[in-house]
Formats: C-alpha cells, structure tokens, sequence
C-alpha cells in the first residue's frame, strides 16, 4: 500500500468565488480528480448502484435505477481532518493517509435493500487524536428535496448545508444529527445514509450543496 497523500480528493481551505462552508470551514474543491472509469462494483436488488475505487480512494459510481448520479468532480469517499490541529480534508490512498498519519481499513458489502459500509481507522503517530472521518457520496442534488423528518421537507438551495441536528456541546461542530439516518429525493430518485446504532458515537449526516457530498460525518 502507498503512503502518498492522495491531492486530488483534498480539500483545501482557500479564498475564490467557490469557496462554501463544510463542517464549519471555508473549503474550495480540487476539481482536477483521477480517472475513476473502473471499480469494483457493488448492487442491491432495489435497484442501487455504488461503484468504489479502492486504489483512488473515491466513489466511481452512484445509480439509482440505472440513472447515474456521481458528480466525478466531487471529492468523494472516505475524507479525513484533524480537527485538533486544524487540518484540510485529506482521501486516504492504500489505505492511509501519510499527512495526518492515519490509516484505514474497511469494507463494503451489497445486501438486499442496502450497501453497508464499515471499518476502523487506527492512528499512526503514537499520539492520541481528535479527527473527523467522512464518508461522502459525490451527487449534485440542488433542486432535489431535504427531508428534515417524515412531516418536514426543504428545496435544497445552492450553497447551503443542510442538517437537522441538536447542540450537545461536544466534538467539530458541537452538534448531532437528531436521527440515525438522512434523506434525499427528487422526483425519480432518493438516497439515504444511515448508521449502525449498535455502535456509538457521535455523528453528523447531512447533504452540502456547496461541496455537492450526501455524508456522514463522525
């Protein structure tokens, strides 16, 4: 596996017309991403498609119904910040990611009516940490609809991030996502993100129109 910090899925914190806000900073996109024409691909029998670079580290496929949603210019996949040294965002190639000294393991498994996606990432400075790990999926979604619960709904705007979340008063943000899961739709389509709730921790799930990433965030 190659220790080499994987440039074209960081995210930066720059200035420039595209700046928007993840996770509380200022972040522009590296849009000059890798070729992500193969994959291992992974299918449920309700018609969702993900397809996963293992070697690039980011999502090469997104379908719902054979309507290919993935935005290749998005940063995608398992992102990583270091919160307490206030980092960028870094992708992981091989498995780790040399900058911060991380490495992760994990892996994805299609069943009937979901993918799931687990693992662990363990530190490799000897040092304790305070990281934020992301999983994004990579879809432009503005115009789509938000659904903050099953009776609340919002058009996603350009720009804006969207989460329904309560203060706890711990971690990046300070905040938790109220419900273990978060959902997008327009009128053909949805994507949901959820979690295993036999696993604690602290979380964020939600979609960022400025980065165009449906994620989750521990």
């Amino acid at each position: 596996a190659g220790e080499v910090w994987f440039d074209d899925f960081a995210v930066y914190e720059l200035g420039g017309a595209d700046v928007t806000t993840f996770d509380g900073l200022p972040v522009e996109s590296n849009v000059s991403v890798a070729s992500r024409e193969s994959g291992t691909i992974y299918q449920t029998q309700a018609g969702l498609t993900l397809g996963y670079h293992w070697g690039e580290g980011a999502v090469s496929a997104l379908q719902v119904n054979d309507r290919e949603l993935a935005d290749a210019t998005v940063p995608s996949g398992f992102l990583v910040r270091d919160v307490a040294k206030d980092s960028d965002f870094y992708g992981f190639t091989g498995g780790k990611c040399l900058p911060l000294q991380l490495e992760l393991s994990a892996e994805i498994t299609a069943h009937a009516d979901h993918i799931r996606i687990s693992g662990q990432i363990g530190d490799l400075s000897g040092v304790d940490r305070a990281i934020t790990l992301v999983f994004a999926l990579p879809v432009d979604a503005t115009g789509w609809m938000w659904h903050d619960d099953v009776r609340h709904s919002r058009t996603i705007r350009p720009k804006q991030e969207y989460i329904n979340g309560t203060d706890i008063g711990t971690g990046a943000m300070g905040t938790m996502s109220l419900y273990p899961w978060a959902v997008i739709t327009d009128d053909t389509a949805g994507l949901a993100i959820g979690l295993d709730m036999d696993l604690p921790g602290q979380y964020r799930i939600g979609y960022n129109a400025g980065t165009r990433q449906l994620f989750i965030a521990y």
